[in-house]
């Protein structure tokens, strides 16, 4: 009986710790490849969506990223907004979360972060306009002057919703 218990604890150690292994191997996968496709849509002026997708059982880790294109920024600069979504955990009831990146001169100077997954972004005439949620209103942000230390975007029509510090890199 002691021995069967030993065997049991040691395979059920065994077993979990390559689990871990293949866990860290796919999750590092993912990050190199989130940092090649991050540098090429900094590089590119391409506004397709490209989603990276690493899956282990029924777990998941995707990634949505988009240029959406230039805004004037500070002294007339060029500023490139991209948009992440990522969602990670079991495949039938993911969480997400968002981000939006400002670029300049090619290199990131920081982001927005903690945006729901299903947010909405476009510019319009230099302007960013976000939407955290369908039927939520649009929220215009203006680089010209300066970048916002943080974003408040509406939620609801009464006035509520949440503050997104701009984080710098």
């Amino acid at each position: 009986m002691v021995r069967t218990i030993c065997f049991y604890f040691f395979f059920s150690f065994l077993f979990t710790s390559c689990y871990r292994d293949v866990n860290k191997n796919v999750l590092s996968t993912h990050e190199t490849r989130f940092d090649e496709v991050f540098t090429s849509i900094i590089a590119k002026t391409d506004t397709n969506v490209v989603e990276i997708v690493s899956k282990l059982g029924n777990e998941i880790l995707e990634d949505k990223l988009q240029n959406i294109g230039n805004a004037i920024g500070p002294n007339e600069s060029c500023l490139q907004i991209i948009l992440v979504k990522n969602a990670f955990g079991f495949q039938h009831s993911p969480h997400g979360k968002g981000r939006i990146y400002i670029v300049k001169n090619k290199k990131v100077i920081g982001y927005y972060n903690g945006l729901m997954y299903n947010f909405n972004a476009y510019l319009d005439n230099g302007i960013l306009m976000i939407q955290p949620e369908e039927n939520c209103p649009f929220t215009k942000i203006d680089f010209s002057k300066e970048i916002p230390s943080n974003i408040f975007l509406l939620e609801d029509s009464c006035g509520g919703g949440n503050a997104y510090p701009f984080c710098k890199e």
